[in-house]
């Protein structure tokens, strides 16, 4: 399900244009997923997850959604 939501919001904000001053311009957004899991021993490691994939995300050319697997 959170794959399905960060597609959404990351199609969403690609179709809109943004006025900034005087421009309108086109942005992207690059996601990164973790979800809980009883492996987890600190409440910071989540977060860790989820950033390490972000940076995935934006080496595989940006505008794109990854998710972590704790399998």
């Amino acid at each position: 399900g959170a794959m399905y939501v960060g597609q959404r919001i990351r199609k969403s904000i690609e179709k809109e244009q943004f006025k900034v001053y005087d421009e309108e311009i086109e942005l992207t957004v690059s996601i990164g997923l973790a979800t809980y899991s009883a492996k987890i021993t600190e409440g910071s490691q989540i977060v860790e997850w989820a950033d390490s994939v972000l940076y995935q995300a934006k080496r595989q050319g940006k505008n794109k959604v990854c998710a972590f697997v704790n399998g």
